[in-house]
């Protein structure tokens, strides 16, 4: 059995402090007492089996430390022993084998490591899995013993990876200048040399990226001078040679004659990819001018989905890009994980990290790449301190999700309505069942339209949601979340007291009106709205795709008939249809607006070319698969996830509305249709 970091934690702390106690111990480390029973057992199997000897306890409950063990593994001045855990075997093994100077055998890493054969086996097979995600091979041949087969550059990836590891102290950097044979001279000189990059540059690098560059620059100068030169062709791709960064490092690197013009290129590379904490001088590109205007829509995003202004904004934008610029070449040529960083990630940025990923798209899109979730946790942790530092907790808001198994527009729509109602609450987008069910992450509340088989509170709403039942919905949450809620308030018993003592010329928009003032809780809400508001309904719904018919045979040919005009303006294809039928048939509640309008639709991706409405009036109505009769089916085509909203957000409006829906159902011809729409776009609400 190896040892892992918490019990090599554990040895070291019993060592220093043989008089602690498990409650000592449970305090100091942050573990309980279970796991440091459990590692104290791992401890003693690996001990026993290596040196025969192990810790033991006393009745009382004090620790026995043999003296061979202490002296062992205490810390000395000069350095200090301890035990390698199972992951710092195999990267040391590997450390070990691309510094290698001779050939080696597997006498030869015992010897070196100090390790059993059989020890030496398993790391060399752990060894082999490491290798899987590089274009490496570990392999041994009785002439050249074992060696690392494959591109100098991957090797100099895989040597980056580890060393990152390895820096952030004393006792890990004890480790690679033991296995790799680095010198402190050396080390001296590229410190320096990175210094003279830094002040050239008018940066300043990272502690830590600094600190990996130098040790890996010491490998580096010794492969090298080995003839382990990287490939022509590896580096040429990256053309460096107009980046100031290059014309920096050949004049800071100009006394090395061992390097060649693909090498210098190789340093190049390594300055551009490090983490910069500061700088004067960044110069700027028309991909750096559109990282850094994506990184402004992301953080407008951010406003929308979170409702937080924050502070200070274009600073932030500044902090961010700084931080990108290096990501940028990381992320466009695949180069280093920023995972082999090993960054604490505060669980406190959990609910932070989520919306992270729910705005990180304009980043994306600049980049043309997925960004990476070592990346992710970057723009986390950056985005996170801001918000602390101004004061601003963002763990205390509500996480909601959204649930409905009710086709992609009902699910948006859904979604939109409650974040226009619970403002002060963080949304995920939304989720089919399977989907909520398969969702490994957090969430304190959800609302669905279907009872769930989950632990989370969850909150029953309709599709479709008339203003008394937003109010009900409120008052029901906060009562529950907050053990209040705002007083019910009746707004038909307002309406009649208005009624006695004035005329109301518009009573639909007045209370609109009112409901607006009642349930707005958070103004900043209201500043900037997350979907298109230009396009309205009449925008979709003109003489073109409106048509009027007496009677069709059956609700299939309904849908066809609705489908049409949006065919033959080539918004959508046949597919989209085809799958539209599919989903009615499987379940046509989903399409109903109320009991008057019908609006089928499918998801975006089945065939949808361009956005588009039409509407279908007949005036005999047509039976759905669900026994529901309707007059009115306005086919949708929903381009992507936001820019229809609005227009269907007023077509619910529409639907809640009688009396237009009436008047639309006897009207005679599609012109009159149209003008009945217009008028309810323009006039009413």
């Amino acid at each position: 059995m190896h040892i892992d970091e918490r019990s090599n934690q554990l040895l070291q702390e019993l060592i220093n402090n043989p008089n602690a106690t498990l409650k000592s111990l449970e305090s100091k480390m942050g573990i309980n007492q279970r796991q440091i029973k459990y590692s104290l057992e791992k401890i003693n199997s690996h001990l026993m089996n290596i040196h025969h000897v192990q810790i033991e306890r006393t009745p009382k409950g004090q620790f026995i430390i043999p003296g061979k063990i202490t002296e062992m593994f205490s810390e000395t001045k000069g350095g200090h022993s301890y035990v390698l855990s199972e992951k710092e075997r195999v990267d040391i093994l590997l450390i070990i084998i691309l510094n290698r100077s001779q050939d080696l055998s597997l006498t030869h890493l015992t010897e070196l490591l100090d390790f059993s054969r059989n020890t030496i086996t398993k790391v060399i097979k752990q060894a082999k899995e490491k290798l899987k995600p590089y274009q490496i091979e570990l392999n041994y041949s009785r002439i050249e013993g074992y060696q690392l087969l494959g591109g100098e550059y991957e090797k100099r990836k895989l040597l980056f990876d580890i060393i990152q590891q390895y820096v952030k102290n004393r006792k890990d950097r004890e480790l690679l200048e033991k296995y790799g044979d680095i010198e402190s001279e050396d080390l001296k000189g590229f410190y320096y040399k990175l210094e003279q990059c830094e002040k050239t540059l008018g940066y300043t690098f990272s502690d830590n990226m600094i600190t990996t560059v130098a040790y890996c620059l010491a490998v580096w100068q010794t492969r090298v001078r080995q003839g382990k030169t990287v490939e022509e062709n590896e580096m040429s791709k990256f053309d460096l040679a107009d980046k100031k960064e290059y014309y920096t490092v050949k004049k800071v690197f100009h006394e090395l004659r061992f390097i060649n013009e693909s090498e210098l290129h190789y340093v190049t590379l390594q300055l551009m990819i490090m983490n910069v904490f500061s700088t004067k001088n960044f110069y700027t590109s028309e991909s750096m001018n559109n990282i850094k205007k994506a990184l402004q829509e992301m953080l407008d995003r951010f406003e929308r989905v979170s409702v937080i202004d924050i502070p200070q904004k274009e600073l932030l934008v500044e902090k961010l890009y700084i931080h990108m610029k290096p990501a940028y070449y990381r992320i466009k040529f695949d180069l280093i994980d920023n995972s082999s960083l090993a960054l604490k990630f505060d669980q406190k940025l959990t609910n932070l990290h989520r919306v992270i990923k729910l705005i990180v798209e304009p980043i994306e899109n600049a980049l043309n790449k997925k960004v990476p979730e070592s990346e992710l946790v970057y723009i986390t942790i950056i985005i996170g301190g801001w918000l602390r530092q101004h004061g601003i907790d963002f763990n205390k808001k509500i996480l909601a999700a959204v649930v409905c198994p009710n086709g992609h527009s009902v699910s948006v729509m859904i979604h939109v309505t409650l974040t226009s109602i619970f403002k002060e609450f963080l949304f995920l987008n939304p989720m089919s069942i399977r989907e909520f069910s398969n969702y490994e992450g957090e969430v304190d509340i959800v609302f669905t339209t279907d009872k769930l088989d989950t632990d989370v509170k969850q909150f029953l709403v309709e599709p479709i949601m008339s203003e008394i039942d937003i109010r009900k919905l409120q008052s029901t949450v906060f009562t529950e979340l907050y053990g209040f809620s705002f007083s019910s308030i009746d707004m038909d018993s307002i309406m009649s007291i208005i009624e006695e003592h004035a005329d109301i010329k518009n009573r639909m928009k007045l209370m609109d009106s009112l409901n607006k003032y009642l349930l707005d809780q958070n103004p900043a809400a209201a500043r900037n709205n997350p979907y298109d508001m230009e396009r309205t309904l009449n925008d979709f719904l003109t003489n073109d795709t409106i048509q009027l018919m007496n009677r069709v045979k059956n609700w299939e040919e309904a849908i066809r008939r609705a489908a049409q005009p949006l065919l033959n303006r080539r918004h959508i294809e046949e597919s989209y249809v085809d799958a539209v039928m599919e989903n009615c048939r499987r379940n046509s509640d989903y399409i109903m607006l109320g009991n008057r309008i019908a609006i089928p639709h499918a998801k975006p991706e089945e065939g949808v070319l361009k956005l588009g409405m039409s509407l279908l009036n007949l005036k005999e109505p047509v039976e759905f698969p669900n026994g529901q009769r309707m007059n009115l089916i306005c086919f949708i085509a929903a381009e992507d996830k936001e820019k229809h909203i609005n227009p269907l957000l007023q077509l619910r409006r529409l639907a809640e509305d009688e009396s237009t829906v009436n008047q639309i159902k006897k009207a005679g011809s599609e012109e009159d249709v149209e003008g009945i729409i217009n008028h309810f776009v323009n006039e009413v609400i």
